[in-house]
């Protein structure tokens, strides 16, 4: 006869952290200054800027416990004079 018992305990935890910063900024060359009617230009799109800061954390945890048993039998049966082993399973 064989009889099996376990248990397994199993506790996981992990974390991540990510962090992204972004800049970008466009300036436009001033044009070349010019005459209208009332009077000197000088014609200038405003700078664009622009800061991006993200970030994440992540956590995971987690926990399992199982437990197992198992039995198995190999009874002898006696045919005639001689035993044979036989078959019994209890699972």
């Amino acid at each position: 006869m064989i009889v099996q018992n376990g248990t397994t305990t199993a506790f996981n935890q992990d974390t991540a952290a990510a962090t992204d910063l972004e800049h970008m900024a466009i300036n436009f060359p001033a044009a070349a200054q010019g005459t209208l009617g009332f009077g000197p230009v000088n014609l200038v799109f405003p700078s664009i800027t622009q800061n991006v800061m993200k970030t994440q954390d992540v956590t995971h945890t987690n926990f399992a416990q199982t437990h197992k048993f198992a039995e198995l039998a190999y009874p002898f049966v006696g045919v005639g004079p001689t035993s044979l082993p036989g078959f019994g399973f209890g699972l």
